[in-house]
């Protein structure tokens, strides 16, 4: 056997125990992980939200822990990375809920719900007792970002009349024209509180 053969083989001797070292060594680092991330749903309240998707990522928890123990360790890995996935899907559901329950009040503070957003939140809601984690986190999304769209309208719609107010009565003053100006440009872009802030002190 020639000299080249003999470290060709030699090289793939110790790619092969290598490999066989990385695939067969406790999963320890994605154990801290699948951990610390049913901590983290727990601790949001996903429990009450999305209970089928804690209770799995703590079942695949407790398997990776068992598997573990036998020495399993590509099963043990693959528990982890799931539950891991789960726990932090089903904490997603928890914020998403609390964002769009924290809009919506806001909406109610000015009077403005719209109608269907209490819909929206509660079919993310029901997508979530099913487990369904994604389709809950981008349901209670769209129900935030409308609750955030009619505080927007409420104070478009004010700022826009206190404008309309002043332009009625004639004879601004120059300070009062370059705030309206002020105004009409924050509600061309759309940002309702700042043209309501700046209208209210016309």
């Amino acid at each position: 056997m020639t000299a080249p053969t003999i470290f060709r083989y030699a090289y793939l001797f110790y790619l092969s125990a290598l490999l066989t070292a990385c695939a067969g060594s406790p999963p320890t680092q994605e154990m801290s992980d699948a951990r610390q991330a049913v901590k983290q749903a727990q601790d949001s309240g996903a429990g009450s939200v999305a209970p089928k998707l804690l209770q799995s990522a703590e079942k695949q928890l407790k398997m990776a822990e068992g598997s573990i123990a036998d020495k399993s360790y590509k099963r043990a890995r693959m528990a982890a990375e799931t539950a891991k996935n789960e726990a932090t899907l089903a904490r997603k559901a928890a914020m998403a809920f609390k964002n769009a329950e924290m809009a919506m009040k806001n909406a109610a503070a000015v009077k403005n719900n719209w109608r269907d957003t209490r819909k929206i939140l509660d079919k993310a809601k029901k997508a979530a007792a099913k487990g369904e984690g994604a389709k809950a986190v981008k349901l209670a999304n769209q129900a935030q970002v409308q609750a955030e769209n009619a505080v927007n309208q409420y104070y478009l719609e004010n700022a826009a009349f206190i404008v309309q107010s002043l332009r009625d009565r004639g004879r601004l003053s120059h300070s009062q024209q370059a705030g309206i100006s002020a105004v009409q440009k924050a509600l061309s872009k759309k940002n309702g509180r700042k043209a309501y802030e700046m209208a209210s002190k016309l």
